[in-house]
């Protein structure tokens, strides 16, 4: 009996011996573990143990949860006596019962978690000899972070000036908010609990980009983000553009400087017009002379003005090329012209017939009455003809007619007088 008791002390020391010596958790949470509400907790215990049955209480592992007091609550064991299944506790508080769960060993997983599920959590291995082994973990539930004050998508801004952009968010626990400038390799510019600020103070064109601004109170979460562009301000459009000078193959571009320049002189201009190809023009001055277009043509013109950010936005405005000066009559006026000459002609040919019917009607009554006085001439010369011949006998002394001749070329004279008009003839055949 003496050594019974002997090595049931040398069994019981070693027991204890062995406990403070072995490692029994294998894995454990962190410290803090963070879930979003409505998630999964999975409180991730293991450990190691050859002999259950005989290192083991029958009631363990045991969790218990931690009130707001401070106050242990038990709320689930493995039931050696059942086979080592998991029961949950009468004491575990009635919200948590259905959402309780075990997995693997000892992980012990909470569905869809809330805030009043924010506790102080524990695994306890109850030892048959010895103080039982313990890991704790406290569970963060957390609320998705939400902005509370707008951030502008672009933020123009001209050089030299100064700029403060505050980033705030609102959420339990209280979300940490970081800006980011988006680089290649991202760059913190500012940190704060529940708001942070972008300040820059004399921004130059190398400052612009992409910032970000960051919110988070959960290490197991996206981020939630915003961002912003800020860039300088662009030069808006050119002032008063109009077109001069059309011509069938040119035309002049005109236009006016920007009434605002962004913050920096403007340096060039660009022109573009659709013709097949598109053309670009770049210019320091006011207007541009295009050429080689093509004739009574619709043309759309597009200008822009540049600082040292860039181009700003685009005034257009169109224009159309006027027709040539040709040689041969267009279409339309060549039809008109040719009912114009069709007309001219008509009168023309009506004018020249009238004229050949008068100088035929002149030329006939002329030549009739010349044939009259042909007639006459012959009758005069076959009465006159004796006396002349009689008188160019005697000795160029003129012989008197006889009153019978004188009164025979009297009448034939009267008789063709009102027949004929020529008295010139008349007078030339008297002599």
């Amino acid at each position: 009996m003496k050594y019974f008791y002997i090595e049931t002390i040398a069994l019981l020391t070693s027991l204890v011996t062995l406990s403070k010596v072995i490692q029994w958790f294998t894995r454990e949470p962190p410290s803090n573990l963070y879930v979003s509400v409505g998630g999964t907790a999975r409180l991730e215990w293991d450990y190691n143990v050859r002999n259950r049955t005989a290192l083991f209480d029958p009631y363990s592992p045991e969790w218990a949860l931690y009130d707001t007091s401070g106050g242990r609550i038990v709320i689930g064991v493995e039931d050696g006596y059942n086979g080592w299944k998991f029961i949950i506790n009468k004491k575990c508080p009635p919200k948590l019962r259905g959402r309780l769960s075990i997995e693997s060993t000892a992980i012990l997983v909470i569905y869809n978690v809330t805030k009043v599920d924010e506790r102080l959590y524990e695994c306890s291995l109850l030892l048959l000899v010895g103080s039982p082994m313990k890991s704790k973990v406290q569970l963060v539930v957390t609320e998705r972070p939400r902005f509370t004050t707008p951030v502008n998508i672009s933020t123009p801004i001209n050089e030299g000036s100064s700029l403060c952009i505050r980033c705030s968010a609102a959420a339990d626990p209280m979300p940490n908010i970081t800006w980011v400038r988006i680089i290649k390799n991202p760059k913190i510019i500012s940190k704060g609990v529940g708001e942070a600020f972008l300040r820059f103070i004399n921004i130059t064109r190398h400052q612009r980009g992409t910032y970000e601004c960051q919110a988070t109170n959960n290490p197991n979460e996206n981020q939630v983000t915003t961002r912003t562009k800020i860039s300088e301000k662009y030069p808006v459009e050119p002032a008063n553009v109009f077109v001069s000078d059309i011509k069938a193959t040119s035309a002049v571009i005109n236009w006016d400087s920007p009434v605002d320049d962004g913050g920096s002189p403007v340096i060039e201009y660009k022109v573009q017009i659709n013709t097949i190809p598109p053309r670009e023009v770049i210019t320091e001055t006011t207007y541009c002379v295009t050429k080689d277009l093509n004739e009574n043509t619709t043309y759309g013109v597009k200008v822009y003005a540049r600082n040292a950010v860039g181009y700003g936005k685009a005034v257009r405005t169109e224009f159309t090329t006027k027709e040539p000066k040709r040689k041969g009559w267009p279409i339309s006026t060549a039809i008109e012209k040719r009912n114009f000459a069709i007309s001219h002609l008509s009168i023309t040919c009506a004018l020249v017939i009238v004229i050949v019917v008068l100088i035929t009607y002149i030329y006939i009554k002329f030549k009739r009455n010349f044939s009259k006085v042909a007639d006459n001439r012959e009758e005069i010369t076959r009465f006159a003809s004796p006396v002349l011949d009689r008188t160019a006998h005697e000795d160029e002394i003129p012989v008197p007619l006889t009153t019978m001749e004188q009164s025979t070329i009297n009448n034939v004279l009267s008789k063709n007088a009102s027949k004929t008009s020529p008295n010139e003839d008349y007078e030339r055949i008297s002599e």
